[in-house]
């Protein structure tokens, strides 16, 4: 079966995990080339990223594929393998593919820290493992949405839950066990995790320093991996927070930014200027205002996957711009997961959502982003949802954590002025989004729609309020939900 007992290969520059297989071929030789690794007639597609690296070996039973940020963590521990230990391990995002030679049996683990969707569907005697919502749906018998969670999608947007908008489509999340055969696909949630209470600070304590210093931590293996890294950078708190900890590392990082229209946008121009400056950074722009959100969802790709960025066309030109001028981009930091880091009770989660460390708004965040930019070929890092950096703030006595504060001081310490700490003016996409809504054909876009003929949800009552709200304005709830309704309908049409 193998020339050894054990056969490590190990590639350096390679991606995260897209596998169809078939059931049948599961015992079948592996057969691995610097591109794929084909099983049969079955095949794991491989895509050069800097940032990813794996590996195969084989142990008494079956064999294993690990694809991570780091090489495979317990790669001496071959006597035994496992799931638990590659579970908590929280070092590092990365995924095992454990196939047991006997009983034509799939068991797939994920480490605890993770940015990337990870899709699981059976269907046509293959199993599909994807960060991409179309492979999954393409194995399918039958591509049918879910009622109850095209429902809730509507109405609470986008969660950490298992079951998604197609019905068989399911979701592996972060520290998460799968265990899967050709009847039966079985989930185990994250462990319970233990949250850190707050705790009071030793004399002469300086908590922002460390703040910065396990935020830079968090991302420094994959800042010195890269070939071109670039930051986020709005302006606000959290994406500045991880430009200053990404110069702690003292490596060239580039930023960019969708820059809001009026006195808004000079204010956060004026903000951002501050950190290019004390960061050195190098910096691109594109005016928030030149694509219009709802008129995007009819763009080729808008409706592949409901985890997706309400501002995904901006984002994308955005970062079409920056590779025009730097090609070897390859590293996109984001600041996704700074809001949550200093709130209460973020452990907890609605009757149908599954287990996290962290707050489910921030992975579900860090989870959209990383659709958005791996179809551009570039690897994401959410270093403010990194379980150090979380444990850490959980930590913190409660007066720092309050309106912000360890954000705040972090960035005072590291030099920003009190106009940058106290704007006149929230920053907010409600402007573009407004505008967008007013200027779309809402009727029009649900003149033929798949959610009324599956009768998902009562969408005259909505589109009445959006014809009133045309005259005299969209209250955020309402563009929300309008968002939700259209993206589901863009979603339903590509597949059902």
């Amino acid at each position: 079966f193998w020339v050894a007992r054990l056969c490590h290969l190990f590639f350096e520059g390679q991606a995260m995990l897209t596998a169809n297989l078939s059931f049948e071929d599961l015992g079948a030789n592996w057969d691995v080339s610097d591109t794929a690794l084909q099983i049969g007639g079955s095949k794991i597609e491989i895509f050069r990223s800097s940032q990813l690296s794996w590996s195969t070996r084989r142990f008494d039973g079956g064999q294993l594929l690990w694809i991570g940020e780091v090489a495979d963590p317990f790669e001496a521990a071959d006597a035994e393998i496992r799931s638990d230990l590659y579970r908590d391990f929280d070092a590092a995002e990365g995924i095992c593919l454990i196939v047991h030679d006997n009983d034509q049996r799939v068991e797939l683990v994920r480490t605890c820290a993770g940015n990337c969707p990870i899709y699981v569907a059976r269907g046509k005697g293959r199993l599909a493992i994807s960060w991409r919502f179309e492979d999954a749906v393409a194995v399918l018998d039958r591509a049918e949405p879910d009622i109850l969670m095209c429902q809730r999608y509507i109405n609470d947007g986008m969660n950490q839950v298992r079951d998604q908008v197609i019905a068989g489509v399911q979701m592996l999340w972060p520290a998460e066990r799968a265990i899967i055969d050709q009847s039966s696909t079985k989930f185990e949630q994250m462990p319970s995790p233990q949250a850190l209470m707050p705790a009071q600070f030793a004399e002469g304590a300086v908590a922002t320093d460390e703040f910065l210093r396990l935020i830079a931590e968090a991302m420094s293996e994959n800042v010195s991996r890269a070939n071109g890294a670039l930051v986020e950078l709005s302006g606000g708190l959290d994406s500045s927070c991880v430009a200053f900890a990404a110069a702690l590392l003292e490596r060239p990082i580039s930023s960019c930014g969708v820059i809001h229209t009026g006195p808004v946008g000079v204010q956060q121009s004026s903000r951002r200027n501050e950190i290019i400056e004390l960061c050195s950074l190098q910096d691109f722009t594109y005016p928030a205002a030149k694509d219009l959100t709802y008129q995007s969802l009819g763009l080729p790709g808008f409706g592949v996957t409901p985890f997706d960025e309400m501002y995904r066309l901006q984002c994308s030109n955005l970062l079409d711009l920056v590779r025009s001028t730097i090609p070897e981009l390859d590293l996109v930091l984001t600041g996704m997961g700074g809001d949550e880091l200093v709130k209460d009770h973020t452990l907890y989660r609605t009757d149908y959502e599954v287990a996290g460390y962290t707050s489910s708004s921030a992975v579900v965040a860090a989870a959209c982003r990383s659709d958005l930019f791996m179809r551009l070929g570039l690897w994401p890092k959410s270093p403010l949802i990194a379980r150090p950096v979380v444990d850490f703030c959980r930590s913190l006595p409660k007066k720092i954590r309050e309106d912000r504060q360890i954000h705040k001081l972090a960035l005072v310490r590291s030099g920003v002025s009190d106009a940058f700490l106290f704007p006149r003016y929230y920053e907010h996409f409600g402007y573009v989004s407004d505008l967008s809504a007013r200027s779309f054909d809402f009727d029009d876009y649900f003149s033929t729609s798949a959610i009324h003929d599956w009768r998902i949800y009562d969408i005259d009552t909505v589109l009445e309020q959006a014809r009133e709200a045309t005259l005299y304005g969209f209250t955020p709830e309402l563009r929300t939900t309008l968002f939700f309704l259209c993206k589901l309908e863009a979603v339903l049409r590509s597949y059902v």
